[in-house]
């Protein structure tokens, strides 16, 4: 073994004495100073995780020295504690979280959820922030996702009592608007009669049936297919086919420009002139992977929602340069399935009628499940001040409204319309929105009627008719003289497709007349209700909220600290002195 020669040992001795530090810090870090009791303070730490419209606030909070008790949490508007914040009120940690206490290593319930006080849910937006409350005597912790911007549905009282929602979803009814009953009044009427009327082959009722009135006076009627064409007439009782084609889809298969298959779906004028569609665009796995068959093509479908417009009343349509409302933000999968008995089929699908409310038009649609799980399965909401921009549109989610095209949207009242969207209408006789749409869950498979106030929480849902043979229903009344027949009165008609001879070409336009009963219309506050000759929508926009709120029994006095990056987990707060602290936490 060599020694070190002369000139090396001063290196040797540095060496040494850095490890011999070292190995003291250490011993003294967890030897000595645990047995001085040296105090420690942790702030609290934890996640604001959501803040919805309809005003719950979500999230989890802990404190690290006391890991198994609850912590309260303060919740501040419109500023920081102490920096300019108002205190609207504190809520107890005392949610089951398991998922926490598994990352956290703690024990017993630290999850909150909290209601916004009503005098806030103005319509406007606000930034919310939450404070953890130490349980100790040391700084409290503004919450990692604080603040969180949301704009919070004006409340209105008057309305039915309505539940939060819980885990994101869109809530339910304690008191939900009587939908009362419907019969059938007549009999079927054959609005078009494919034999004698249509076109070309493919000139077929493949979508429900929507009605405007152009500047002309004239009601142009539209039950589109891939290839479309509209009826004409001065009136919905006589309408004829038009064979002058309005719009045939690209065919183009390039899956990111959605042109394929174009079904036009949501026709909007507010003059007559200028007419703004929705577009159903259905493309098909077959076209990029081999396993996938054609004649199967919806084994292997992903669907997207786009815009045309019409500059000649509705004679032809076209794309504008940007074209696309609500997009999906998966593309074809090789690894997804396409066989009948294990498909694929995702995408925002058939918007409904656009209608007027509040200053913004709105949609419906439905969204099915991907494989991924980034969609889930029922109807969904959208809405835009500007109908005539693709890009304006914004989709309603579990965090407030979203203008990214791609966002995964909260359904709507899943226990009650399943997937019901097809159609909807403003009701002078029921004094509530009234949605249409196929449902398949019990009593069984039909066209179904349902109701609300708000658009978020809708009634039981009452069946109209089976669904043996016919599919595709709206709900369009002739008596109302709106430009785009968005309000219904008590005897509408029901439009639907009817499948002659279980033939897949052969498909006439029936409507039937309806007429609905109730002995128990919802009370309603605000404006009066429009004549059905008005064009704006009703001004009675009431989002009624739990009337429970998290109230301390008094003003409690908050201590938050100043908002700020929180500490990395485990890095520790100490109060002793200087040295006491390095060599308790260590280097």
């Amino acid at each position: 073994m060599r020694l070190p020669e002369f000139d090396e040992w001063p290196n040797v001795f540095l060496f040494l004495t850095l490890v011999s530090f070292v190995a003291i810090t250490r011993y003294v870090s967890f030897a000595v100073l645990p047995s001085m009791a040296i105090s420690v303070d942790r702030a609290p730490t934890g996640y604001l995780e959501g803040a919805w419209p309809n005003g719950l606030v979500t999230g989890w909070a802990l404190d690290q020295d006391t890991p198994d008790e609850q912590v309260d949490v303060h919740f501040y508007i419109d500023g920081p504690a102490g920096q300019g914040g108002k205190f609207i009120g504190l809520a107890l940690a005392d949610i089951e979280r398991t998922d926490v206490n598994q990352v956290m290593r703690s024990s017993g319930p630290h999850g909150f959820e909290f209601i916004i006080p009503t005098q806030y849910r103005d319509g406007l937006e606000h930034k919310i922030f939450a404070y953890g409350i130490n349980t100790g005597e040391g700084e409290n912790r503004l919450l990692i996702g604080s603040p969180k911007s949301i704009t919070l549905i004006r409340l209105v009282t008057g309305g039915p009592t309505v539940l939060p929602p819980s885990n994101g979803g869109s809530g339910g009814l304690a008191t939900a608007p009587a939908p009362g009953s419907v019969e059938l009044v007549g009999s079927p009427e054959t609005v078009f009669d494919y034999s004698a009327s249509h076109c070309v082959s493919l000139d077929i009722p493949d979508a429900p049936a929507r009605a405007f009135r152009d500047a002309n006076g004239r009601v142009n009627l539209i039950a589109s297919h891939y290839i479309s064409y509209r009826m004409l007439g001065s009136t919905l009782d006589n309408v004829k086919r038009d064979c002058g084609m309005i719009m045939n889809s690209a065919n183009d298969p390039d899956f990111y420009n959605f042109t394929f298959r174009e079904w036009i779906t949501a026709p909007y004028t507010l003059d007559g002139n200028n007419v703004y569609a929705l577009v159903h665009n259905e493309w098909y796995a077959y076209l990029v992977d081999i396993k996938c068959r054609e004649q199967n093509q919806g084994d292997g479908w992903i669907n997207t929602i786009t815009m045309v417009q019409s500059s000649d009343a509705g004679a032809h349509y076209s794309h504008s340069s940007t074209y696309v409302v609500a997009e999906p933000a998966l593309d074809w999968d090789p690894a997804f399935p396409c066989a009948s008995n294990n498909y694929t089929r995702f995408g925002p699908i058939n918007p409904s009628n656009i209608f007027q409310k509040d200053g913004y038009y709105y949609a419906f649609y439905q969204s099915e499940r991907d494989p991924k799980g980034y969609y889930d399965w029922g109807a969904c909401m959208m809405r835009t001040k500007d109908v005539s921009s693709a890009t304006a549109w914004q989709i309603y989610t579990a965090h407030g409204w979203d203008d990214n095209p791609t966002a995964s949207c909260q359904v709507i009242d899943k226990d009650h319309l399943e997937k019901i969207h097809e159609s909807i209408t403003y009701n002078n006789y029921l004094k509530a929105y009234v949605l249409v749409g196929m449902r398949y869950g019990p009593p069984g498979p039909g066209i179904y009627y349902a109701i609300s106030n708000d658009l978020l929480h809708w009634s039981t849902p009452v069946k109209i008719m089976g669904l043996d043979g016919i599919a595709y229903p709206s709900l369009i009344d002739p008596t109302d003289a709106s430009r785009n027949f968005e309000y219904s009165n008590r005897e509408p008609y029901i439009y639907y497709t009817r499948f002659n001879n279980g033939t897949d070409l052969d498909r006439d336009l029936v409507r039937q007349k309806i007429r609905f009963t109730t002995t128990n219309v919802p009370a309603i506050s605000g404006t009066p209700l429009p004549t059905s000759t008005s064009t704006p929508a009703p001004t009675q926009t009431a989002v009624p909220f739990p009337t429970y709120t998290f109230v301390p029994t008094q003003t409690p006095t908050p201590t938050p600290s100043p908002a700020r990056t929180p500490n990395l987990p485990g890095r520790q707060k100490c109060t002793g002195s200087f040295w006491l602290c390095w060599f308790h936490i260590g280097l």
